[in-house]
């Protein structure tokens, strides 16, 4: 079986949203408490990042340099 590779991602919580609400969604969550009260990091996978996208809870979600496998 292949494995999807995950990304290291920043989510930037859309304004009007409890990060604290939105953080229970991502299941790979690295980093809960970045400098905003609108951004964490997570590992996601290309699925992962297309669902979250549709959430109107999240702003965007950009991809941060290192890749990380789960290979």
């Amino acid at each position: 079986m292949m494995s999807n590779p995950t990304y290291l991602c920043n989510i930037v919580v859309n304004e009007g949203f409890d990060k604290e609400d939105v953080l229970p969604k991502f299941k790979n969550v690295v980093n809960p408490l970045l400098c905003s009260d609108r951004v964490f990091q997570a590992l996601l996978t290309a699925e992962d990042i297309d669902k979250h996208n549709q959430d109107e809870a999240t702003q965007y979600i950009e991809f941060n340099r290192n890749q990380v496998t789960d290979d």
